[in-house]
């Protein structure tokens, strides 16, 4: 389709450029050869002039001469218009309007910005082409770059008084992945050049996030685009929602800002995904620089609400994706985080509770909003699926020298051809290339997958391939140095280091790191610090004859070829050396001569080109990757973002007791069963008084956030950003908040321009409706105490269930079991349990409060129950908490006590092995609770070495 709509370009270019010539020369000959100079050589008298209208008819020649005179004229009409369009559009300007041209001015400026494609061709302009200015990080995907020169000199030129606008409603399109002006009016007006007339009708109209279509090649994913009424295979836009006025209404003291226009100089990159034996001579990329409330389920709220968060004043002039470090990054460091707060709430650590300050909110939010959690998901089992493959097929040799991931599709380059066929796969054309078949969605994946081992632990970004990831591995590369200044270097190793040590990918890898830090990654159970380098290249030898020595015991050439062999010895784990300083000669020459590639270990470190191994070399935002001369796109990590990221691990790492101190708990709880039970248990024996009972606020609308979100009482609201910002309004009820705190939590990666905001609010305001009085469920912010806050007649599930959970504590176990029961039985699963989006649910601590807050209830309703001997509530009790908690160990003690008091002693094993296999596969580097080993213990009289307890990990 490229090549078609690229050909069919410039062949109506080369019609527009003939169509001129002969305008321009063509015309002038023909006249002269119908009638001569339209000079004369003598002018008539009068007599002669009147003699000559006045006798007889007019001869043929007057008459040729008559129509020679008018075609002159439209001569000089053209040529003037051609010479000043022409001018115009050199300098990058509008040409001043011919009075006598009529509509043969914008007839030869559409010719002479059809015409301009040619000056775009390689064939006629390779400068063109590198002038063209395509942004690589905003853009999900520029115009052709045939097409883009002259579309970005003609834009200027254009008059846009002849753009077709309808009085209609306009057919419309949502800006999907791929998408370019010159494609869509291709597919949906039936001819690529009409991406004038798209482009006249959006430019300056604002978008979602506040920018609007100033340039033609940029245009962004969700942008929603008008066609002209013609356009075929588009819908009719739907009616607009009646907002309300919001001049003054929303915190409207700022005067709403015009868009600007994104700045989208410097060269378009190119990037190769073949690799090359000989060296290119492409100039290095440059890109522009980026632009309910209860007595202890508290909303958080900011330090200082009224005072405006920090948002982007730490490089405001970047994307979002550049802040985070990749998609796939931050992706492995959401769900590192998403980790640890699962141990924390399994464990019932009252910290787990507790916000993050508003700069770390606001970098999980960033996490949250780039993070590729899907990508990261398809390319763990595309990989499996092709070791899996790979070992069914008993492959060659072939390695492996890139993974690159596009829209959840992984594309795979060999060093060498390989005809071999693997399910699931297809050739990309290219004998060294395979990539997943198109269609293949994840429960497939699985199928293919097979529980196969990690084939490349070692996996890791190298950087950016027309937007999409660009992974090696580097235990195959050896050896990898960077090249470039070290303020460019530094934040691409601590980027490379961050994914190594957090990556979903593999099984398991070893860091070895030297040299300054390069953020907390020393927390992680993967990462292991050497204060010298002599002391680190020294681990790395000792690895490397180890690795070897069982690689050649096992007959296997490549530790790739072991895991793919299924052959798993220790695990073939790679062990990674990383430095952030350059090594000396001595340690580099120990390195080259020991490792070996694609054989336990590699390292990575600043540096020159190494005589074996690969080499990156950084200019601004361009990565050079030598010996494959890949051109791709650089992906760092800021320090400022990294310390952040390092605050927030360190809050929420749980410290793990000591061999010494497991064991002295484990007797101690041996001796004593009732201490598994925690402090919420000891509630139940203080001295009860009477209550009045649960009293509830008259509620009409309820959020519901016990499981997937969504709202009654009112119509379903259907715009997703309305819906997020109401139920956020709703949980932090009933003080509400401020709008700066608004837009942080829902434009974190930039301030949305006023005009923006306000009409979020409005359209938020006008989903929600009116209550029964008539009275706004959001009142205006005016009248609000400068406050967005929602009237008490909406409330939330946990709000609710809250209210009982705690009245409960006060009553005696009659009436506290049945309320306890009304309030599990709100719990439909995990909090806020959606696909996409509530990224501040989790960063503002709401996820792990409302699942601690179901196990603390679901675990009293069980102990009441089984003090009573009802061991039916109370493993229903247990069940509905996990629904919420999923590897809570107290509420698995419960479910095991209840077994044991229902004479059902072997299902206690079958509960156990359950708790182990849900840890190891979601906490791998975490261990069971000594309570619950010594529980296990005591009921079954076995001993709990043989289950997986996840305490023996490689």
């Amino acid at each position: 389709m490229k090549n078609h709509t690229k050909n069919q370009g410039l062949a109506s270019a080369f019609g527009a450029a003939a169509m001129l010539v002969a305008l321009l020369v063509g015309v002038p000959i023909a006249l002269w050869a119908m009638s001569g100079s339209p000079i004369p050589s003598s002018l008539p008298s009068i007599s002669e002039i009147l003699n000559g209208l006045t006798r007889g008819p007019i001869s043929d020649a007057a008459i040729v001469e008559a129509i020679a005179i008018v075609g002159w004229l439209a001569w000089v009409a053209i040529a003037g218009s051609i010479v000043l369009e022409i001018g115009a559009w050199i300098g990058g300007r509008t040409a001043p309007r011919l009075a006598f041209a009529g509509p043969i001015q914008p007839a030869v400026r559409r010719l002479i910005a059809t015409a301009a494609l040619l000056l775009s061709s390689p064939t006629f302009s390779s400068a063109a082409i590198a002038a063209t200015p395509i942004p690589v990080v905003l853009v999900e995907h520029p115009l052709p770059a045939p097409v883009a020169t002259a579309m970005a000199r003609s834009v200027v030129v254009m008059d846009t008084t002849s753009a077709v606008v309808s009085t209609t409603a306009p057919k419309v399109h949502v800006v999907q992945r791929r998408d370019t002006l010159w494609g869509l009016a291709e597919t949906h007006l039936g001819d690529p050049l009409r991406w004038t007339e798209v482009f006249d009708l959006n430019q300056g109209q604002p978008q979602p996030e506040g920018r609007s279509l100033q340039d033609p090649n940029l245009i962004v994913v969700g942008w929603t685009l008008q066609f002209p009424d013609d356009a075929v295979g588009l819908d009719a836009a739907p009616p607009p929602v009646d907002e309300e006025p919001a001049d003054h209404d929303e915190a409207s003291s700022e005067v709403p800002e015009p868009p600007q226009p994104t700045d989208t100089s410097g060269p378009a990159p190119t990037m190769p995904i073949a690799p090359s034996t000989t060296p290119t001579t492409t100039a290095p990329i440059a890109t522009s620089p980026p632009a309910t409330t209860s007595p202890t389920l508290e909303p958080a709220t900011p330090n200082n609400p009224d005072v405006a968060p920090v948002q982007t004043e730490r490089g405001s002039d970047r994307t979002l994706i550049e802040l985070v470090g990749g998609g796939l990054l931050a992706a492995s460091l959401v769900i590192a985080i998403d980790r640890l707060r699962r141990v924390r709430t399994r464990q019932r650590k009252r910290s787990a509770t507790k916000p993050l300050s508003d700069q770390l909110q606001a970098t999980e939010l960033k996490l949250r909003h780039g993070a590729d959690l899907e990508g990261a998901t398809r390319l763990d089992l595309s990989l499996r699926a092709l070791a899996s493959g790979l070992q069914q097929r008993d492959a060659d040799n072939a390695t492996i020298i890139a993974v690159r991931l596009d829209a959840g599709d992984l594309e795979v380059l060999l060093d060498k051809p390989t005809d071999l066929a693997l399910e699931g796969f297809e050739s990309t054309g290219d004998s060294r290339g395979w990539r997943l078949r198109s269609g293949v969605d994840d429960a497939e994946l699985r199928r293919l997958a097979n529980s196969a081992t990690a084939p490349l632990p070692s996996l890791v970004t190298i950087g950016l391939a027309d937007g999409d990831p660009l992974l090696i591995d580097i235990e195959t590369a050896g050896v990898l140095t960077i090249g470039g200044p070290e303020d460019q270097s530094l934040p691409y190793l601590r980027r490379i280091a961050t994914e190594l040590a957090t990556s979903t990918w593999t099984d398991h890898l070893d860091l070895v790191t030297v040299g300054e830090p390069l953020g907390d990654i020393s927390g992680s159970q993967r990462v292991r610090h050497f204060a010298t380098a002599d002391e680190a290249v020294r681990h790395i030898e000792l690895i490397a004859q180890s690795t070897g020595d069982q690689l050649d015991s096992a007959g296997h050439t490549s530790t790739v070829r072991a895991r793919i062999a299924d052959d798993h010895g220790d695990g073939w784990i790679p062990t990674i050396l990383i430095s952030s300083e350059p090594l000396g000669d001595s340690h580099m020459t120990m390195l080259t001569e020991t490792i070996r590639p694609g054989r336990g270990v590699g390292a990575v470190l600043p540096g020159p080109i190494p005589i074996t191994g690969w080499h990156a070399l950084l200019d601004g935002h361009a990565l050079h990757l030598l010996p494959h001369n890949l051109e791709l796109v650089t992906v760092s990590l800021d320090a400022d973002t990294a310390s952040d990221i390092d605050q927030i691990l360190t809050d929420l790492t749980v410290d793990q007791p000591s061999d010494a101190e497991v064991v002295e708990l484990r007797e101690s709880a041996a001796d004593d069963l009732m201490s598994i039970f925690d402090d919420s248990t000891i509630e139940m024996d203080v001295t009860l008084h009477e209550t009045a009972p649960v009293q509830e606020a008259p509620a009409e609308v309820e959020f519901r956030v016990l499981g997937s979100v969504d709202v009654i009482g009112i119509a379903p609201i259907t715009r997703r950003k309305s819906m997020e910002i109401a139920t956020y309004l709703a949980l932090h009820a009933p003080d509400g908040v401020t709008d700066d705190r608004i837009k942080m939590v829902f434009w974190p990666d930039e301030v949305p321009v006023q005009r923006t905001f306000n009409t979020t609010m409005s359209m938020t305001r006008s989903a929600l409706g009116s209550d029964s009085d008539g009275e706004l469920f959001l009142p205006h912010f005016a009248t609000s105490g400068q406050r967005f806050r929602l009237t008490d007649k909406v409330t939330t599930d946990i709000a609710r269930f809250m209210e009982r959970a705690e009245f409960a504590k006060r009553q005696p176990s009659s009436e506290a079991r049945p309320l306890l029961e009304e309030a599990l039985r709100m719990v439909r699963g995990q909090p806020f349990d959606v696909g996409r989006g509530y990224e501040w649910a989790f960063a503002e601590g709401f996820v792990a409060r409302a699942s601690i807050a179901v196990a603390e209830a679901a675990h009293r309703l069980a102990t009441l129950a089984l003090d009573e001997g009802d061991t039916s509530q109370a493993e229903w009790a247990a069940n509905q908490g996990l629904l919420a908690a999923p590897g809570d160990e107290a509420l698995y003690r419960d479910r095991m006590l209840a077994a044991k008091q229902a004479g059902n002693t072997p299902a206690i094993k079958l509960i156990m092995n359950e708790l182990c296999e849900a840890v190891e596969a979601n906490e791998p580097y975490d261990q069971l609770d000594p309570d619950t080993v010594a529980l296990f213990e005591s009921l079954t009289g076995k001993s709990a070495r043989a289950l997986n307890t996840g305490r023996n990990r490689n």
